[in-house]
């Protein structure tokens, strides 16, 4: 965007609106046009930080889905994917959605137990608790690959290049495509429910004690420790720091997942974790115990969390088991049995980097933009 260095009347100074995320205004200030667009990050500029301070606010809208029991939710491509199914109820059902609110229904191959899904290299990848695998490019038309071997398969992560999936025992998986896998072997026997990527590791934690593993490629892993617990039920990374949740208040933190230092949730009540994610600079633990409706704790830094409540009406469940994040927003999922399973899309917002735009000009302002 250029500049205009006539003399046009004066004016007051006046901004049109501007867009989210772009650059798309012109500030009139006195007898002169200037060019918007001068991106200024909040840690360069004290100032601007103490008369922009952001507020970490929390919103979130209710929504459900025509399926029960949500094991796992994905995003990619502009679309919210959750699997459904458990052992006793197998299930076709994957839901779909835009905005975490409202929800397509499509079917899987088959009815079984969808226990991941993940987005990555162009695909939704889902995979069944028995090995089975699916990938869509929608999120709507699925087609079933080739399944993995064995069977126990909990979660599965995308890198950026690889997906990797864990499970009961020792087994694991990797693939490139999300189609052709080759099987991985961990280094212990433990039920490995828990599964992330950061600062170049996947990190693995069992649900049970201490044992954990890391693997740059998830193909090679190695046997590392985390503290003691009853069991870890969530595991996430964002803002340069792995966070684990427990479901007993436990919690723990580490910049490398190899190296890990205790603490806790700090709510004697909201303290049973069961799911954790990370989005906007937030991490959002989700959990059980706390009413009718649900609710979670959100986090900056993983270590100091605050409580949060969710607009999803009495009796839809109490407990947040599945959550994930794109665009902006949380989806977040409760216990059902029953069709529907209520819902809640989320915004939660972070406080550290947050972006402005400088309108130049004698009136000199700025514009926060998301």
């Amino acid at each position: 965007m250029g500049r205009y260095t006539g003399t046009p009347p004066a004016v007051a100074a006046t901004t049109l609106q501007v867009p989210v995320g772009s650059i798309a205004s012109v500030l009139r200030s006195g007898d002169a046009y200037k060019a918007v667009g001068e991106s200024i990050q909040r840690s360069l500029y004290p100032a601007m930080n103490s008369a922009f301070p952001r507020n970490g606010s929390f919103t979130a809208a209710a929504g459900s889905l025509a399926a029960a029991n949500v094991n796992a939710v994905a995003y990619g491509a502009g679309v919210f994917v959750a699997v459904t199914g458990t052992s006793s109820a197998t299930s076709k059902i994957v839901g779909y959605s835009s905005d975490g609110i409202n929800w397509g229904i499509a079917e899987l191959p088959s009815a079984k137990q969808w226990q991941a899904v993940a987005y990555g290299a162009g695909l939704f990848v889902a995979i069944a608790f028995t090995g089975e695998v699916a990938t869509s490019p929608d999120g709507v038309v699925w087609t079933a690959q080739t399944s993995l071997t064995g069977t126990g398969y909990n979660t599965c992560v995308f890198s950026g290049t690889v997906f990797v999936v864990v499970g009961q025992g020792t087994n694991a998986a990797s693939s490139t495509n999300g189609t052709a896998w080759t099987a991985r072997t961990l280094p212990s026997s433990n039920n490995w429910v828990n599964l992330a990527f950061g600062a170049g590791l996947f990190v693995a934690l069992n649900n049970t004690g201490t044992a954990s593993a890391t693997s740059p490629d998830g193909a090679t892993w190695t046997a590392r420790t985390a503290p003691s617990t009853n069991g870890y039920r969530g595991l996430a990374f964002g803002n340069g720091v792995f966070v684990a949740v427990t479901n007993n208040g436990i919690t723990a933190t580490s910049s490398d997942g190899i190296s890990w230092t205790a603490r806790s949730l700090g709510h004697t009540v909201n303290n049973t974790a069961l799911a954790i994610v990370f989005g906007n600079g937030v991490f959002i633990c989700t959990n059980g115990a706390y009413g009718a409706g649900g609710g979670v704790l959100v986090s900056y830094d993983g270590i100091s969390w605050k409580q949060k409540n969710l607009p999803l009406a009495s009796g839809s469940g109490s407990s947040i088991t599945a959550a994930g994040y794109g665009a902006g927003t949380f989806s977040l999922f409760t216990t059902s049995t029953t069709s529907p399973t209520a819902c809640a899309a989320a915004y939660a917002e972070n406080l550290t980097d947050s972006t402005y735009l400088y309108l130049s000009g004698t009136a000199g302002q700025f514009v926060r933009v998301k």
